[in-house]
């Protein structure tokens, strides 16, 4: 389901379609070969990035870069995991000004068309949930991306936010996925609060049509079946989050939680969960490589919307 979910979003599923866990800084930069030897030096003089135990590999000439750009790469480990630094001098987009025109963002959509170039520090081998992968990115970013970035991305999370002094402290310290969210938003979807009026009318449609789903679900007509519900942990603490359905009964949708949670502590990716009936908010699967169903999808990713099959 999730691969579904990620391509009507526009995203990249972490780790699953083999996609590094990655940090993107678009900038306005010239990139030269000095810059490249600079930032190597950045991160091997570092006396924040000693605990990291880093080992640098050499930086090396980007084969087969677009109009022979300039571009360079480096691996490198950090306590025995690989990593990797790419800094290309051309744009991260084929099409800037599409890339504008398509984002729902303001921020980003200028920063789309004013950048020429772009850093990356990847995790080339992301275990578990990543967040050792992220602390070491987020820490050795801190040192290599230029003051002059327009915005990050991170095409794993589909995720962007832009430069802050409260956002480099944060990755700084290692733990700055909070933040970077705080500021960030998802190309390609409207960002709602939960209490929107078009969600809520959402929600509700796709309860009124719930039987459609159940139907489809017992009879085998279909494939990649979920439903989106809340989860509130101890805290009071809520967040909305996709399941995939492996069984029905008793009003109960029991499956596989199929969401990253940024905000509640009390289930993980990958866990066994139970959704009531009356829970859900929305749902979805494919017909014949169509989707179905998707009421809040619609509502916040309206490129998306023209995808779905009318039931």
């Amino acid at each position: 389901m999730i691969g579904l979910l990620l391509r009507l979003l526009g995203k990249k599923n972490r780790g699953g379609n083999g996609a590094p866990i990655s940090l993107v800084m678009l900038t306005a930069d010239d990139v030269t070969e000095a810059l490249a030897n600079g930032v190597r030096h950045a991160i091997e003089t570092a006396d924040e990035l000693r605990d990291l135990d880093i080992a640098l590999g050499g930086m090396t000439p980007m084969p087969g870069t677009p109009n022979d750009a300039p571009g360079f790469m480096m691996p490198f480990t950090a306590r025995g995991k690989p990593f990797g630094v790419i800094i290309a001098g051309f744009p991260y987009v084929s099409d800037p000004e599409a890339a504008a025109a398509d984002s729902s963002s303001a921020e980003m959509a200028n920063a789309f068309r004013k950048h020429r170039s772009w850093f990356a520090v990847d995790a080339m081998d992301p275990r578990g949930d990543g967040a050792d992968d992220y602390r070491v990115i987020g820490r050795v970013s801190s040192v290599v991306m230029p003051a002059s970035g327009l915005a990050f991305y991170m095409p794993n999370r589909a995720r962007f936010s832009f430069p802050s002094g409260s956002l480099l402290e944060a990755m700084a310290s290692g733990s700055w996925l909070e933040v970077f969210d705080q500021v960030g938003s998802t190309p390609g979807v409207v960002e709602r609060e939960p209490d929107d009026e078009a969600l809520r009318m959402a929600a509700e449609e796709a309860r009124s049509r719930l039987v459609t789903f159940v139907s489809a679900f017992e009879t085998g007509a279909g494939r990649n079946f979920a439903v989106k519900a809340p989860f509130i942990d101890d805290n009071g603490a809520t967040e909305h989050m996709w399941v995939t359905i492996e069984s029905y009964a008793d009003e109960v949708f029991r499956g596989t939680l199929n969401s990253e949670p940024r905000v509640v502590g009390h289930v993980r990716e990958g866990e066994a969960v139970e959704v009531e009936r009356e829970m859900v908010e929305d749902w979805l699967y494919e017909v014949d490589g169509k989707p179905r169903g998707g009421f809040q999808v619609r509502v916040l990713s309206p490129e998306a919307a023209r995808e779905f099959e009318d039931l």
